[in-house]
């Protein structure tokens, strides 16, 4: 699993939008087996969103093209956190990879951006 963080600056009572542009593409190195890879939002410790590039995993994200095809149009996902507290709370992406033998996990290119409701 890869973690990403970032501190982030909250109000008590003011809602916060974590938007991300998420692309994908099948991994494909050297293999026509992909498997899965899933991303997961949180903030301030508590999992408020995902999504994963194959169905069955969850919420899924537009299906990776064909080998070698690049990466799919940008999708945005959106999740909110109410603070409950004034302060800073870490903001954190979870890419977990699964195993795999004779295949390799599919790619995410991501940018993030926050508005404050």
């Amino acid at each position: 699993m890869l973690r990403l963080t970032a501190p982030l600056s909250v109000v008590t009572g003011r809602t916060y939008q974590i938007r991300y542009a998420i692309q994908t593409q099948r991994g494909c190195n050297g293999s026509t087996t992909t498997v899965n890879t899933n991303f997961d939002g949180y903030i301030a410790g508590q999992r408020v969103g995902g999504r994963s590039t194959k169905s069955g995993f969850g919420n899924q994200l537009q299906d990776p093209p064909a080998c070698n095809a690049g990466y799919t149009a940008a999708q945005t996902i959106s999740l909110n956190y109410t603070a409950t507290s004034t302060g800073t709370v870490q903001l954190e992406m979870r890419f977990t990879a699964f195993p795999t033998t004779g295949g390799n996990n599919d790619d995410y290119r991501i940018t993030p951006s926050i508005v404050c409701l």
